[in-house]
């Protein structure tokens, strides 16, 4: 059986279904991305909302922000893991990190901003108006390449060296799972509004990020089960 504590356990238990909730949203919002490509315009977006709220949401990202939540859950019980042994401030400091990165992605994100955008836009009596909303749009749509878009990245890839360190200082972990963290972590070092460059390595961050989360949270049940 078991000798874990009840708190622990429940945060290994959120951890881990959280950790089958991400592995399910990847193919998930890959279907949303092909069947639902995002418009390149901020009219075609407030048309998406005005014809559709959750089509509206979906082409601003808001899959994204739900991931990005969800994801503390795994951090955190990655950190309980860590706590009490070797590397545990550097766990500290890696936790703070994500859950600030995760912060800063929800600031920059614009879904709600532009659902209220839109309704405005409909409702406008003139184009002169409309072209006003339609400036709004472009600045909120900014924010989704903008400073704190670009700072979660930056925070993103500090917690997850840091947890990945951590783990290395605790000699509990498999190779994979480290290996996984290191090549994550290091991808997200270039945003992906950085060009071409950023979105290669957007890209090449999610490969290891996947490996990563499926051998967490396969941890994660090993370790409730005893």
């Amino acid at each position: 059986m078991s000798n874990l504590t009840k708190d622990t356990r429940f945060v290994l238990t959120a951890g881990a279904w959280a950790g089958i909730f991400l592995i399910a949203m990847i193919p998930a919002q890959i279907l949303m991305f092909i069947k639902f490509p995002p418009s390149e315009t901020v009219s075609g977006i407030f048309e998406a909302f005005n014809s559709n709220i959750f089509l509206g949401m979906i082409n601003t990202d808001i899959l994204y922000v739900i991931t990005n939540i969800i994801m503390i859950a795994v951090y955190t019980a990655l950190y309980y893991l860590l706590r009490g042994e070797d590397g545990e401030k550097t766990a500290v400091l890696g936790l703070i990190f994500t859950i600030a990165g995760v912060a800063a992605f929800i600031s920059s994100s614009p879904s709600f901003t532009m659902m209220n955008l839109a309704e405005k836009y409909l409702s406008a009596p003139d184009d002169s108006a409309r072209n006003l909303y339609l400036a709004a749009g472009e600045g909120a749509m900014a924010g989704l390449t903008g400073s704190a878009y670009v700072m979660y990245y930056f925070m993103n890839a500090a917690g997850l060296l840091l947890l990945s360190y951590s783990m290395v200082l605790n000699k509990g972990f498999s190779k994979a799972i480290i290996a996984a963290g290191f090549a994550s972590g290091f991808f997200m070092l270039v945003p992906s509004s950085f060009g071409a460059v950023g979105m290669v390595f957007s890209f090449l961050s999610l490969i290891p990020y996947t490996v990563w989360i499926i051998l967490l949270t396969g941890m994660f049940f090993k370790r409730l089960k005893g």
